[in-house]
């Protein structure tokens, strides 16, 4: 059974928070903060271009989305690194790409809305989304990073981000949220085919209330979380029992790639029985040889032949052979 090779940035979660609803979910969901209630949905765009710089060009992609609050018509922006490793220097990456918003915001404008006195630049609003297994040790303030940021702290730029650590909720918690976003972190929280079926029983009841495309999207996650676990022969019937599925047939679909995915395990346990089988036969047999050779040595030289030309002919280190001489001295 192919084991799943757990990548930088899981494109799942790219591929679900372009869709607008699905990203206005998880502010609404994970970031304890009032101004996410105040997000006039209809203002969301999401800003489609990448802002990572030519210093973290091997590093994992960002999501902009531009956004107005009902509160006080503000047009703001917030930016979301998607990551799966601690990385020590986010504060600074996150500079980086506000700084280059910014700069984007600056040249957009007018040279006489910017030598205005009123003239603002845009909010940005950083969140981490992390869903990798050690808890998260980075700084989550700019100014933590900085030298020397106790005695000059008056003086130093600052601000923070949000992190959201997928693994730091319980199922208690995402179960409770009974949304999209809920169900795709406690399906990435599992370590592997059995949890994964635990995972997918317990989501039957959330499944059957998504909207129809909330639930497309969940399939094409699903997708990704179990495709290392498979064989092309065993993608290709889950991809259809996935095709044919609504919300209303969740728990039939949860049912079948059940079956699916307990036939991969056995299969897989039995190759590795019949694996260790093959492997203690070849000890075995290998055990074998090496007992006669060195009963071969021994006999050789007793008849007194030289030590190195018994390693020759039986194919033992000379210094074995050594050894063996020595027994026969005592």
């Amino acid at each position: 059974m192919p084991q799943p090779v757990h990548q930088p940035h899981d494109k799942g979660y790219k591929f679900l928070l372009k869709n607008k609803e699905t990203f206005l979910q998880l502010l609404r969901s994970f970031v304890p903060a009032p101004w996410v209630h105040n997000i006039d949905p209809r203002s969301l765009v999401l800003v489609d271009k990448s802002y990572i710089t030519q210093e973290f060009a091997d590093k994992e992609a960002d999501i902009v989305y531009r956004l107005k609050s009902t509160e006080d018509d503000v047009i703001f922006y917030v930016l979301l690194e998607l990551q799966s490793t601690v990385d020590y220097l986010m504060p600074f990456r996150l500079l980086l790409y506000m700084v280059e918003i910014w700069r984007e915001a600056y040249s957009n404008t007018s040279q006489n809305e910017r030598d205005s006195k009123n003239f603002r630049l845009p909010a940005i609003v950083p969140l981490v989304l992390y869903n990798g297994r050690p808890r998260w040790t980075a700084a989550t303030s700019f100014q933590d990073i900085l030298a020397g940021n106790e005695q000059f702290a008056g003086h130093l730029l600052n601000f923070n981000y949000e992190l959201i650590s997928v693994q730091s909720y319980s199922d208690q918690q995402l179960m409770r949220l009974a949304n999209l976003v809920a169900a795709v972190f406690m399906l990435d929280k599992s370590r592997n085919l059995k949890q994964v079926f635990k995972t997918l029983r317990r989501l039957q009841r959330v499944l059957s209330q998504m909207t129809p495309d909330d639930f497309q999207r969940f399939k094409t996650f699903l997708r990704k979380i179990i495709a290392p676990y498979l064989s092309e022969k065993e993608q290709a019937r889950v991809e259809e029992i996935l095709q044919q599925a609504g919300p209303e047939e969740g728990k039939v679909m949860v049912t079948n790639i059940e079956r699916i995915l307990a036939e991969s395990m056995a299969d897989a346990e039995q190759r590795g029985i019949q694996q260790g089988i093959a492997q203690g036969m070849a000890q075995g047999l290998a055990r074998g040889e090496l007992k006669k050779a060195r009963e071969s040595a021994l006999a050789a030289l007793r008849e007194g032949l030289d030590p190195q030309l018994v390693s020759k002919i039986t194919g033992l280190p000379l210094e074995e052979v050594l050894e063996l001489q020595k027994k026969i001295v005592h």
